[in-house]
């Protein structure tokens, strides 16, 4: 929480990576609203937490390789057993949403791997 004003939250926003089992995954920001923060907050601890939510809220983040991320409209799942949430981008011509939606190919990730890595200045 910010200033009182402000409720964000630290989720997985992950991109299927096709013909292979685990997926890219992105830790990003979320804001919420004050109502799903304080419900997010009271589950925190909980075990199985997967049945509340899930809950609206905007991506707060720019993710090198897409363009406008910011204010994205997102779904956040709570997930069990103390994982980070899971984010799920809504509906968008943005190719953030197509990833994840259609997958991305190895060679993709790769490539995104060694320039997260190694950036050209």
């Amino acid at each position: 929480m910010i200033d009182g004003a402000y409720f964000l939250i630290r989720g997985r926003l992950e991109i299927p990576i096709r013909d292979q089992s685990e997926p890219f995954v992105w830790l990003v920001w979320c804001s919420l609203s004050r109502d799903s923060y304080e419900q997010w907050r009271e589950a925190f601890d909980l075990e199985q937490r997967s049945h509340i939510g899930p809950f609206f809220g905007w991506l707060n983040v720019r993710l090198p390789f897409y363009e406008d991320t910011v204010n994205l409209a997102t779904s956040v799942h709570l997930a069990d057993n103390g994982l980070r949430p899971l984010v799920e981008v809504h509906e968008a011509t943005n190719k953030l949403y197509i990833d994840q939606m259609n997958g991305i190919s190895a060679a993709e990730a790769e490539a995104m791997v060694h320039d997260l890595l190694h950036p050209r200045n």
